[in-house]
């Protein structure tokens, strides 16, 4: 039998070899760890330098994908983020550019509105105009007149810059009601489809295209149409006259020039002009919105396309 002495010499023995081998085992453990994770020890080492770049504030961009899966899933999700952070913050300049590009054209608006389209031979024609009735003995056309003239300044004057198309479409039957006290002869109709009054749009765009078919016509004796159409981009909006005075040719230049954003050369006075509508319509309701005009048989057309979303352009 054994004595107590050799049993606990054998085991310690014992242990000291258990251990031995626990702590061998436990270091080939981890140098095949080691080993085996080397790449995503580099991998890391990687990422960590880049994100610490990125705390300096070296600038953000996209980070190279290594070899190693799980970092690299780290990666492309960084990247995604950052794409969309790109794109939001290009969407949010391109908004706050077109705002401030708006609220510089309506500023040149008003100042327009202000000396060029209600100017003082419009007004001075219109009173001379009252006054004539009231010498004639027709108060009423007199009064209705100058009710009509009232309203009309109001809108056109307000500090409001964007209306409805049903607005402007009173501001025109008022324009052309003003017009027939002067004109007795002139003729006109106003048609809107009902989905299409809603429309938000510029004010005061189409009261100068209405202008335009006095300024030009030939005779005083015309008829002016004004038709508004649904249409899946948004609205149409189609302005006709028979006063003559416009020529193929000369259409055709002022369409190109509309269509290479340019103001047509030779404009008249009217400083609201065709080219001044487009950039309006085309920053408060679309960039696919256009305005354009076709000389027809003893008369003129004008075409204004309402486009809420950005599509490719028609021309007319």
């Amino acid at each position: 039998y054994y004595s107590w002495t050799s049993f606990f010499k054998e085991a310690i023995g014992s242990t000291v070899g258990i251990a031995s081998a626990i702590v061998l085992v436990c270091l080939l453990v981890m140098i095949c760890f080691i080993i085996a994770n080397a790449k995503t020890s580099r991998a890391l080492r990687f990422l960590f330098t880049e994100f610490s770049k990125i705390s300096a504030g070296c600038g953000v961009g996209s980070i190279n994908y290594t070899k190693n899966r799980e970092v690299d899933n780290v990666i492309e999700s960084f990247n995604r983020m950052i794409e969309s952070l790109t794109a939001l913050n290009a969407e949010m300049v391109e908004q706050k550019t077109r705002s401030l590009r708006l609220q510089v054209e309506n500023i040149e608006f008003q100042l327009d509105s202000l000396y060029a389209q209600i100017n003082k031979h419009f007004l001075i024609n219109v009173l001379s105009a009252v006054r004539s009735l009231v010498n004639t003995g027709e108060a009423e056309k007199a009064k209705a007149c100058l009710e009509n003239l009232g309203d009309f300044l109001r809108y056109s004057l307000s500090m409001e810059n964007i209306s409805t198309l049903d607005k402007e479409l009173e501001s025109i039957k008022l324009y052309l009601e003003i017009q027939k006290v002067r004109f007795p002869k002139i003729g006109f109709s106003i048609l809107c489809d009902d989905e299409a009054r809603g429309l938000a749009v510029p004010k005061m765009i189409l009261q100068p295209v209405v202008e335009n078919a006095f300024s030009h016509s030939r005779t005083k004796k015309i008829s002016v149409s004004v038709v508004c159409k649904k249409r899946p981009y948004g609205a149409a909006v189609f302005v006709f006259n028979d006063g003559g005075g416009l020529e193929e040719q000369r259409a055709a230049e002022v369409n190109t020039a509309l269509r290479a954003g340019l103001s047509p050369q030779g404009t008249s006075g009217n400083r609201l002009a065709l080219s001044n509508i487009q950039k309006r319509i085309r920053l408060s309701v679309g960039e696919g919105s256009s305005i354009r005009i076709r000389a027809v048989r003893g008369g003129a057309l004008t075409f204004i396309r309402l486009a809420l979303q950005k599509k490719e352009e028609k021309h007319v």
